[in-house]
């Protein structure tokens, strides 16, 4: 589903940047560079936790992270609505999507996607005969890590010579001082591995990007995960496809008119923080039912007499 709905938004995104409906880049792809092998690294860490780990323990993690985060938007959409009462800011960029960053995204969802393939599914089978969880499929689990941190440390090198590159160049705009300046945000999020749009969009909000691009950008790396997140539950047995596939296509259509909502609203008012504002109320709303089901759930498994205690991941 989440795959589904991160697809209709870079959709739009790619396309608005193309016709110059957003008036240039909509995602920022030197962020999603940087972020994007750590968070493909927790996607298969969250599947291993998420299978493990009782129910209670991963819905008490997601409410206190969902609550942090939602704190941390609806106090960066109050700060961007004071701006916005200052002053309105227009940016340009460039309309055309760069090859070399998407082939890049590309070539690390690839090698991912081949560890997980070479793993195998919930049966060990794969390219190779691996016992399920043995030596080796731990050791092909464990290799994403130094794969994570070797892409990581590609990317900030080549994005620190391009940094130097415009400077030399006598060619820094507003947009590249923007860029260079968080980059030691950048780094540390993609070097602890933190990802998702639950905390992506809180962070690139504290540290200046703009609302538009903080969504589309977000969005654009959760497709990324999220697909990966999807390739690795069907191979451990995921149930249902059928319809979790309906559903993802209705995400995916709910979620394209929405954005073309949320634009056109911002373009009628100029308020980008309308985003922000959106996103937090989403947050609250999800906290509470996270919470309240989440609890029910927990109940009736108590009731039931099953287990709370922690699983083997295999």
């Amino acid at each position: 589903m989440v795959a589904g709905n991160a697809a209709s938004n870079v959709l739009y995104s790619v396309f608005s940047a193309s016709t110059g409906a957003g008036g240039g880049h909509l995602i920022d792809y030197d962020i999603a560079l940087l972020s994007e092998p750590c968070m493909l690294l927790g996607v298969t860490l969250g599947v291993i936790c998420n299978i493990a780990f009782p129910e209670w323990l991963v819905t008490l993690l997601f409410v206190v992270i969902l609550a942090g985060s939602t704190f941390k938007t609806c106090r960066a959409g109050g700060r961007r609505w004071r701006e916005e009462s200052e002053e309105m800011r227009e940016k340009k960029g460039e309309k055309e999507v760069p090859l070399e960053e998407g082939g890049v995204l590309l070539m690390v969802w690839l090698c991912f996607f081949l560890l997980q393939f070479l793993r195998g599914d919930k049966e060990g089978k794969g390219i190779i005969k691996i016992k399920r969880c043995g030596l080796g499929y731990w050791l092909t689990t464990s290799s994403q890590v130094p794969v994570a941190l070797l892409f990581t440390t590609y990317i900030m090198y080549a994005n620190d010579r391009q940094q130097r590159r415009r400077r030399h160049g006598g060619r820094r705009s507003t947009q590249d001082h923007i860029s260079y300046s968080s980059a030691p945000g950048r780094r540390s999020r993609g070097l602890f591995g933190i990802g998702g749009g639950l905390l992506m969009n809180p962070v690139l909000l504290q540290i200046g990007i703009s609302p538009q691009i903080t969504a589309s950008t977000s969005c654009f790396m959760v497709f990324f995960s999220a697909s990966m997140s999807s390739m690795q539950y069907l191979m451990l047995g995921m149930k249902e496809v059928n319809q979790a596939l309906l559903m993802a296509a209705g995400c995916s259509v709910t979620s394209m008119a929405g954005v073309i909502l949320i634009q056109r609203a911002v373009g009628k008012y100029g308020r980008a923080s309308l985003i922000i504002f959106t996103l937090s109320t989403v947050m609250v709303l999800s906290s509470i039912s996270i919470t309240g089901f989440g609890i029910i759930d927990i109940w009736k498994d108590y009731m039931d007499g099953r287990s709370l205690g922690f699983k083997l991941p295999c």
